[in-house]
């Protein structure tokens, strides 16, 4: 209920409805014990940091630290990805998020790393869930979301971040993909093809010629983002591959030969100045691949 308040901008009815709840935990001192309860206590405290986070920061951080605090403590009894759970993988993600945006004193560096390790765990247990569970889709977001997460990048990632970006991090990421899909996927499998279809590593988008125009098209159509052969019979079939039609195609035959590479994906933007639908600079990425050896 305060949640739902909360989201039609009634901030008082909001705060009403968490002071109820957490009076209602508080009664009840040591005996929330229960799956349930552990994880509506979190999503109070993470709800009382948002109402909160404009009126007092301090308070907000105590509130997002005690949601934190359980999460550390109850990694069982709040684990998102067991069935029929009352919290999100989202919901845990916005405590890390919160708490790391509003931990900027210096003396809470060493806290504010905790959390920045304890999120980069969180994104992994996300990955690997969806991998197993073969939801192919959800497993591309978090990939993405994490890199960036990783990089420090907001929407995109420059030169510099992808340079520079964690090869032991890397090479976990491409483990669960590679690990998880029969070898079909991961960035390993299309730094490999990259160069198969006589691309070049390390080059910026903004110097290629024709020539690696072309056969950035070619590695394109390899992977699956792209028809590159125009049918008679549809003539309207060339050209750049929908997110959305990409993953129904994988979705029905993930471990088609047709396919392989085509996962993470950058399938949306085609050719641009940062390379696609992630703001990643493919050529400077797959070097980067290629230098932690993947």
């Amino acid at each position: 209920m305060a949640q739902a308040n909360q989201q039609l901008e009634k901030p008082d009815e909001a705060q009403k409805n968490i002071t109820e709840s957490l009076k209602y935990l508080q009664d009840k001192g040591n005996n929330i014990t229960s799956e349930q309860e552990l994880q509506i206590k979190v999503l109070a405290k993470k709800t009382e940091g948002n109402l909160l986070d404009e009126k007092d920061k301090t308070k907000a951080i105590e509130a997002y630290q005690e949601a934190y605090k359980i999460l550390k403590n109850h990694p069982f009894e709040i684990n998102p990805f067991k069935k029929d759970q009352i919290i999100t993988a989202q919901d845990i993600e916005s405590v890390h998020r919160r708490l790391l945006e509003l931990l900027t004193n210096k003396n809470q560096e060493n806290f504010r790393q905790e959390v920045w390790e304890s999120l980069k765990q969180h994104f992994f247990a996300e990955l690997e869930s969806f991998l197993i569970g073969e939801q192919w889709e959800q497993a591309d977001e978090t990939t993405w979301r994490m890199v960036l997460f990783i990089a420090n990048g907001r929407f995109y990632l420059d030169y510099p971040q992808i340079e520079n970006f964690s090869c032991p991090v890397l090479k976990q990421i491409d483990d669960y993909w590679v690990q998880n899909s029969k070898g079909n996927f991961g960035f390993s499998v299309q730094t490999k093809i990259w160069v198969d279809t006589g691309n070049r590593l390390g080059i910026k988008v903004e110097d290629w010629n024709d020539n690696d125009i072309k056969n950035y098209l070619h590695f394109a159509s390899a992977v699956g983002w792209y028809n590159e052969r125009q049918k008679e019979s549809e003539p309207n079939r060339r050209g750049y591959v929908q997110y959305e039609e990409l993953i129904k195609r994988i979705k029905d035959n993930p471990y088609s030969p047709k396919f392989r590479g085509g996962l993470p994906s950058d399938v949306r933007g085609g050719i641009n100045s940062y390379g696609g639908r992630w703001g990643i600079p493919l050529p400077i990425f797959f070097s980067r691949t290629a230098t932690c050896k993947l």
